[in-house]
């Protein structure tokens, strides 16, 4: 009896505490309320109220985020648990991937026949996924108009409205990100001038690898074509030291895509371009964080990176690692934590500047 009990109450917790009676109470097919059901139709409401679910936990986890890169000076300490929601993020997103796969187990035909019953509910009327995007940086200007209008439209309620308000006007994780990111130490420092180090390295193995085989070359073809990839790779490298070019860069690849789309014939339920709508949603004008996508551009060998300065690895707490090198290449580890804690300013005539 007691057994019994026990597990009466535990039942009744994992409903309350879940809210499942609400919860499995939230499907309703219009193809059922309009006398004829059709099967699949509860299929495509569950996965989009899945999707919904998702969207709420994605925004709690950017959301708090946020908040820790908020404050003037970001805590470290803090970064395991950002990269951790994060991540989460990231698998959470995966597993909205991998629920077309069941959504795919409905057919064309299918899907036609409750199609009718859906009006103009559209995707494109979630707010949760507008949301997300503003709140990770997704720029107006960038943004694709839907039938002709602003986003903004289809949202009608006060609510609704100053949710997305919010979310424009607050920082966006982008926004943060890049103020953190600007923090980093090394890149404007007497002893330590990352910028400069870097353009030369380029420079140098630009140089070694394509500008020399340039020199040597006898067949005019082969000149022309190391020639051709030494410019090409030369004015990409620049875009990085001059705001215009690199705005130039990206807007070049936008233009690309652009270019690549083409007009849709069919309508969607929205009174979108259907699939082309779609598809032009996923050029580079979508992507948040397309200085980290673009990142791998700028990559130089490793042989070719600039060496960190003895300060530098003082600040960057890495010099313990390196054997306990102190400042006139002797030592041990037992003076490696003392250099940590002491301070990282050094006169410029101490010769501290890396070789290249």
């Amino acid at each position: 009896m007691f057994i019994h009990a026990c597990l009466k109450l535990t039942l009744k917790f994992y409903i309350s505490i879940f809210q499942l009676q609400s919860l499995l109470k939230c499907q309703h097919p219009a193809s059922a309320e309009a006398g004829k059901p059709v099967h699949d139709e509860h299929l495509f409401i569950i996965t989009h109220q899945a999707y919904e679910l998702w969207f709420k936990q994605i925004i709690y986890e950017i959301d708090s985020v946020r908040e820790l890169f908020m404050v003037p000076l970001v805590d470290e300490s803090k970064m395991l648990q950002i990269l951790n929601r994060l991540q989460r993020v990231v698998l959470i997103l995966k597993l909205l991937v991998d629920q077309f796969l069941i959504l795919e187990t409905m057919t064309p035909l299918d899907f036609l026949e409750f199609r009718v019953h859906l009006a103009t509910a559209s995707g494109f009327q979630s707010l949760q996924f507008r949301l997300i995007e503003n709140k990770l940086g997704v720029k107006e200007d960038n943004r694709i108009k839907y039938n002709q209008q602003h986003y903004q439209k289809v949202f009608n309620d006060e609510e609704s409205l100053a949710m997305l308000a919010d979310s424009i006007n607050s920082p966006s994780l982008l926004t943060l990100l890049e103020r953190w990111l600007e923090r980093t130490p090394g890149l404007e420092r007497h002893d330590f001038r990352f910028w400069h180090a870097y353009q030369q390295s380029v420079n140098r193995w630009l140089d070694d690898t394509i500008y020399q085989p340039y020199i040597e070359a006898t067949e005019p073809k082969m000149k022309e074509t190391l020639m051709a990839e030494y410019q090409k790779q030369k004015d990409s490298f620049e875009t990085i030291f001059d705001a215009e070019k690199h705005k130039v860069f990206i807007e070049r690849d936008n233009h690309v895509m652009m270019v690549q789309r083409m007009i849709g014939s069919k309508i969607g339920t929205g009174g979108s371009s259907g699939y082309h709508y779609l598809r032009s949603t996923i050029s580079d004008r979508y992507k948040v964080f397309l200085d980290l996508f673009n990142l791998s551009t700028f990559l130089i060998p490793r042989d070719y990176i600039p060496p960190l300065s003895k300060p530098m690895k003082r600040t960057l707490s890495i010099l313990s690692a390196e054997s306990g090198i102190d400042e006139n290449g002797t030592g041990s580890l037992e003076n490696s934590s003392s250099l940590e804690n002491s301070s990282v300013e050094q006169s410029p005539d101490e010769g501290v500047m890396f070789s290249l």
